[in-house]
């Protein structure tokens, strides 16, 4: 027979847990972070996280940071896509983008970043 302990720790060892996450600024700065070691803005709307350990494992999550304005424009970034084009474990590429004459644009734009594992 299984006790609640038991029930509580399995349940425990199920749940995904975020260990590196950041909040990065449409120019590459890092306005908080958990394992982060770098971001480089490396075109518009192109930023290579480097994460302390490996997160090719993981579950990468983006969001727009809702907050941010930038000149010129009323609305935050509309897509992000996350990648991982390089062999390096601990490195992803965030892609964000706007939509501008009903086409998607490369833009910067701040963004929430999480990685589960």
């Amino acid at each position: 027979m299984t006790t609640v302990s038991q029930l509580h720790a399995h349940r425990r060892s199920m749940t995904t847990d975020v260990h590196q996450w950041a909040r990065i600024r449409h120019n590459g700065a890092v306005l908080q972070q958990n394992g982060v070691l770098s971001v480089v803005k490396i075109g518009t709307g192109a930023y290579r996280v480097t994460f302390r350990d490996d997160v090719s494992i993981g579950a990468w999550h983006a969001t727009p940071v809702q907050t941010e304005r930038r000149v010129g424009f009323d609305e935050p970034v509309c897509l992000i896509i996350v990648l991982q084009p390089t062999a390096k474990p601990n490195e992803i590429v965030v892609l964000t983008f706007d939509l501008a004459l009903d086409r998607l644009t490369r833009m910067d734009g701040g963004f929430h970043l999480s990685v589960h594992s």
